[in-house]
């Protein structure tokens, strides 16, 4: 299976969140060490693990749970002047994530 990225955050210490190829965010848990199937991944609806200091998980692991690595390297910074209002609608709505889904969708 093709995931992003993978995160373990403190609250859920027995899982590991999945980015997967399309940006949703999926659960599974960490025993035992299998290959990962759709059928073992479950809706993860908390924050995104980044901003709840996950950590990644390490490149070795990816092989155990029979996971490939998507290389989605961001390069380009878009930056924009938005008054107070509209920054403050825009964090409220997700921030950058949510552009980034609305970009996807295009």
């Amino acid at each position: 299976m093709k995931i992003r990225n993978a995160w373990n955050i403190k609250q859920m210490p027995d899982h590991y969140i999945a980015e997967l190829d399309n940006g949703a965010l999926e659960t599974f848990r960490v025993t035992p060490f299998r290959e990962i199937k759709e059928s073992d991944l479950t809706e993860y609806k908390g924050g995104h693990p980044r901003k709840m200091r996950g950590v990644p998980m390490p490149e070795y692991l990816y092989r155990f749970y029979g996971l490939e690595r998507v290389e989605s390297v961001m390069t380009e910074v878009v930056r924009i002047r938005m008054t107070p209002d509209q920054a403050d609608k825009f964090r409220a709505v997700g921030g950058s994530e949510t552009v980034r889904k609305l970009i996807d969708g295009m």
